[in-house]
C-alpha cells in the first residue's frame, strides 16, 4: 500500500513523502516527491495585492501594472499549448471576446511554455489576446498556479484596476470555465480603480 504524508522540512517548507512497501510486512519511507512551498504556493487571497510581473508575450513584453492602468485583468493559467482542453478553453474565450469586453476585462493567458510555442498556438487558432511565457514559473508560483510535480494548474485570477485580487478559481485539468460561466460569476464585481 502506498501512502502520502505531509511533513515540515527545513524553514517550514512542506515536504511530501511517499511511503512505499520495502519488504513483505514492513513499510519504508522514500522521499519520492518533494514539493516545497515556493512550488506549491497558495493563490493570493481575495482583496490581497496582486504580485506585479513583466513577461514576454505574443504581443511583446507585458507588465501587469501597465495593463491595469487601462482596465481590470483576467489571468488565465493553463497547462499547455495545443492540448485538447486548453485549446477548447482559449478558443471559447476567443469566440466570446465580447463577454470580456462587456465586463471591462483584459485577458492574459499564461503558462511556462516557450514564446515560440505560444506564437505557433496563437497563430494556429487566431487567438486575439496575448499568451505570456513564464518559463521559470515564477509568476505561476506567485499566483498559486503550480501544482504537484510542477505542472501548471488550470486557474483564473481576476485583478481589479486597483491591483487587488477580486476573484479566483482553480479547475481540474480536464475542465474549464466557459466565457458564459465567467459572465455569470463576474457580473457585479467592482473592478474599476477606487471601487
Amino acid at each position: 500500500m502506498v501512502g502520502i504524508r505531509n511533513f515540515l522540512g527545513f524553514a517550514d517548507d512542506p515536504v511530501w513523502i511517499v511511503e512505499l512497501p520495502v519488504s513483505r510486512g514492513s513499510r519504508g519511507v522514500a522521499p519520492v516527491l518533494s514539493c516545497y512551498d515556493r512550488q506549491m504556493a497558495a493563490m493570493p487571497e481575495i482583496g490581497a495585492s496582486a504580485p506585479d510581473f513583466e513577461l514576454p508575450s505574443t504581443e511583446g513584453k507585458i507588465k501587469l501594472s501597465d495593463r491595469l492602468a487601462n482596465r481590470a485583468v483576467l489571468l488565465v493559467f493553463y497547462p499547455g499549448d495545443d492540448t485538447p482542453v486548453c485549446t477548447r478553453q482559449l478558443c471559447d474565450y476567443r469566440d466570446n471576446l465580447a463577454v470580456f469586453a462587456d465586463l471591462g476585462l483584459d485577458v492574459l493567458a499564461i503558462n511556462p511554455q516557450s514564446l515560440g510555442s505560444h506564437e505557433r498556438f496563437s497563430k494556429k487558432h487566431n487567438l486575439p489576446f496575448p499568451l505570456l511565457s513564464d518559463v521559470d514559473k515564477e509568476v505561476c508560483r506567485s499566483y498559486g498556479a503550480v501544482g504537484l510535480l510542477g505542472i501548471t494548474k488550470r486557474a483564473l485570477v481576476l485583478i481589479g484596476q486597483d491591483g487587488r485580487v477580486r476573484w479566483r478559481r482553480t479547475d481540474l485539468p480536464i475542465f474549464h470555465r466557459s466565457a458564459a460561466d465567467l459572465r455569470s460569476a463576474l457580473a457585479g464585481l467592482e473592478l474599476v480603480s477606487g471601487n
